[in-house]
C-alpha cells in the first residue's frame, strides 16, 4: 500500500513538473491569452487576515474576477490557507477612462492559491456576494483599457 502511494505521488509530481516546463516555454503573450479572466494591473493596499487573528498589509499587483496577486508581505501565508481580504476598489483605477459613482470597499474571503516567488496568488470565494462588485469593477476597467489601447494604436483599430 505504501509503495502504491509512493508511485502515485511520483507520477503526480512528474506530470506537474512537465506541465510547469510547458508553461515556462510559452511567451508572456501566450500565457496572457490562456488566462481565464483578464487581469487589471494596479497597485492597491490590501489587509490580509489569516485564521490566527493577525493582520498583514500587502499590495495587490493585479486583480481579476477570480483573485489577485499580492506582494512580498503575503509570502508568509501558506498555500490552501483561508484568509479574509479587505481593500477598496478606487473610483478611477490608474486614471483610466471610467469613473464609478464611489469607491467600492470589498471584504471577501479567499484562499491562498499558490506562491509566485515572494508573492502570493489568492482566489476569491466564488459564492461570496462581494465577487459581483469585483466583477463589475473589472468589467469597467477592461473596457477602459481596451478603449485606451485602441486610441493609442498607430492604426486606430
Amino acid at each position: 500500500m505504501l509503495l502504491a502511494c509512493a508511485i502515485l505521488a511520483a507520477a503526480v509530481a512528474a506530470v506537474a513538473y512537465s506541465a510547469n516546463l510547458r508553461l515556462r516555454r510559452r511567451t508572456p503573450e501566450q500565457r496572457r491569452i490562456q488566462r481565464r479572466y483578464t487581469r487589471i494591473p494596479m497597485s492597491l493596499p490590501v489587509d490580509i487576515a489569516p485564521p490566527d487573528g493577525t493582520t498583514v498589509r500587502s499590495t495587490a499587483q493585479n486583480i481579476s474576477v477570480d483573485g489577485m496577486l499580492l506582494t512580498k508581505a503575503a509570502s508568509s501565508l501558506r498555500v490552501a490557507e483561508p484568509v479574509q481580504l479587505s481593500f477598496v476598489l478606487p473610483r478611477d483605477p490608474a486614471h483610466l477612462a471610467f469613473v464609478l459613482p464611489q469607491d467600492m470597499p470589498v471584504d471577501i474571503p479567499a484562499v491562498v492559491w499558490r506562491h509566485q516567488g515572494h508573492d502570493a496568488v489568492v482566489r476569491f470565494d466564488p459564492t461570496h456576494p462581494q465577487r459581483k462588485t469585483i466583477q463589475h469593477w473589472v468589467a469597467h476597467a477592461e473596457r477602459s483599457l481596451k478603449q485606451a489601447e485602441a486610441e493609442t494604436s498607430p492604426t486606430g483599430v
